[in-house]
């Protein structure tokens, strides 16, 4: 996912061709896929609701089907072996 801003817009795009698209409409890049990998593991998972989570690990490409919240949790911390 890239972040782009133009003056008070902000757009959030998951490709690197609207990314492209968008910075030669003016655009800036703001922060690139790197920036926010390390903002996400940043997140305390223990203080998110289970809506928030299952989205959380939806967008990482973690299969939820029958999950908890500790599953969920454990998932998205890397700890596999817990669930």
């Amino acid at each position: 996912m890239f972040k782009l801003q133009k003056e008070n817009v902000i757009k959030i795009v998951d490709s690197s061709l609207m990314c492209d698209k968008l910075i030669n409409k003016g655009f800036a890049l703001v922060q690139t896929p790197i920036d926010f990998n390390a903002v996400e593991e940043e997140e305390d998972y223990k203080n998110m609701n289970f809506i928030d989570l299952k989205k959380t690990a939806k967008l990482k490409g973690i299969q939820i089907y029958k999950m908890k919240k500790e599953d969920l949790i454990n998932a998205l911390e890397g700890d596999l072996d817990a669930i």
